[in-house]
């Protein structure tokens, strides 16, 4: 049951993950269609381009996580270790943690490439 709980919460950071990979990608898409549109030109967003995006946003996504996953679940949950319960949570958060240290590494208000 502990197996199924982390599983669920790793899909959870795996849905976090790429609606702020979808937003990333977006966003300069957006901008571009507010330009355009203040210009008085039409601006046609294709069906391709914005399925290719999400695929590639979605193909991320379950690269990280499930690597991260995968190590960790190695790494913790052996048959020979105690407490494999609390590990199974610990496994699934673990990709979740991941991606917060990068993020808050590189997009800090102290770090020197930030500073003018």
């Amino acid at each position: 049951m502990h197996l199924l709980f982390g599983l669920f919460f790793l899909v959870l950071s795996m849905a976090l993950l790429l609606l702020y990979l979808v937003a990333m990608f977006m966003l300069p898409i957006g901008l571009q269609w507010l330009q355009v549109k203040q210009s008085q030109n039409h601006f046609v967003l294709s069906r391709a381009r914005v399925k290719k995006l999400l695929y590639s946003c979605l193909a991320v996504t379950l690269i990280f996580h499930v690597s991260i996953y995968a190590s960790q679940h190695l790494k913790w949950c052996g048959e020979d270790n105690a407490n494999l319960q609390a590990k199974e949570y610990f496994v699934a958060g673990q990709p979740l943690a991941g991606l917060r240290l990068v993020l808050t590494t590189f997009i800090n208000p102290d770090n020197p490439i930030w500073r003018e």
